[in-house]
C-alpha cells in the first residue's frame, strides 16, 4: 500500500479548466467535420472543381503548418515561463504527452492537404497527369483482359460499373474522407493507408470499367481526355 500524493498541477480554477478542456475536446471532434463538409461542398459547386480542390489542399496544408508553428512557439514560451523550482524535464514530458494527439492531427491534416493537391494535379490536362492516368488505364485493361482469358468476363458487373464509374469513384472517395474524419485520433499513418485503400478501390473500378463486351476491345476509351482521379 502506497500512501503518497504527487501534485502535478494546483489551481483554484481547476474545475473551470476541466470544463473548458471538455468543451474543447468536443469541438475538436465536430468542427473539422463541419469544415471538411463545407470545403467539399465548395469544391463540388465550383465551376472548376479541380482548381478548387488544389486550392483547398494548399489552404489546408498552410493552416496545419501555421498551427504547428503556433504550437511550437507556445511550447517554448510556456517552458521558459516555468518557476525556478519547477522541473523542466518533467514539465516537458507532461506537455509533450498531453499534446501528442494534437501534433499528430496537425501532421495528418498536412498530409491530407498534400493528397488533395496531388489529386487535383493528377486530374489535370498536363502531359504528366495524362501519362499517369493512361498508365493506370492500361494496367487496368491488362488485368481485365487476363481475367477474361481465364473466363471471368463478368459482363453484367462490367456494364453496370462502366455506366456508373464516375459516381462510384466519387462515392469511394467520399467514403475514404468520411472514414478518416470519423476517427477520434487522426495520424499520418491513418491518412496514408486510407489513401492506399482508396487507390486500390479506384483501380478495381477501372478494371471493371475498362472496355466493353459489345464490339469494343477493352481499353479502347480515349485515355488522352482528362478522367476523374
Amino acid at each position: 500500500t502506497v500512501d503518497t500524493t504527487m501534485v502535478l498541477y494546483q489551481s483554484n480554477s481547476l474545475a473551470r479548466i476541466q470544463t473548458a478542456y471538455s468543451v474543447l475536446n468536443t469541438v475538436g471532434f465536430w468542427l473539422p467535420l463541419v469544415a471538411i463538409t463545407l470545403a467539399l461542398v465548395g469544391v463540388f459547386l465550383n465551376t472548376n472543381a479541380r482548381k478548387a480542390l488544389i486550392g483547398f489542399g494548399i489552404g489546408l496544408t498552410i493552416a496545419m503548418l501555421l498551427g504547428g508553428a503556433a504550437y511550437g512557439i507556445g511550447r517554448i514560451v510556456l517552458l521558459n515561463e516555468l518557476p525556478p523550482d519547477a522541473s523542466a524535464a518533467a514539465a516537458t514530458a507532461l506537455l509533450d504527452q498531453i499534446s501528442y494527439f494534437l501534433r499528430q492531427a496537425l501532421w495528418a491534416g498536412a498530409a491530407a492537404g498534400v493528397v488533395f493537391i496531388l489529386a487535383g494535379i493528377f486530374m489535370g490536362p498536363s502531359r504528366f497527369a495524362v501519362g499517369v492516368r493512361g498508365l493506370a488505364d492500361r494496367g487496368a485493361g491488362a488485368v481485365q483482359r487476363q481475367l477474361a482469358g481465364w473466363g471471368a468476363t463478368m459482363d453484367p458487373a462490367r456494364r453496370f460499373v462502366a455506366a456508373q464509374a464516375t459516381g462510384l469513384r466519387i462515392a469511394v472517395a467520399l467514403i475514404a474522407i468520411a472514414f478518416i474524419m470519423a476517427q477520434r485520433y487522426k495520424t499520418v499513418e491513418l491518412v496514408v493507408w486510407t489513401v492506399v485503400g482508396l487507390l486500390v478501390a479506384l483501380f478495381v473500378i477501372q478494371v471493371f470499367a475498362s472496355g466493353t463486351t459489345q464490339g469494343e476491345a477493352p481499353g479502347s476509351e480515349d485515355s488522352s481526355a482528362p478522367q476523374p482521379a
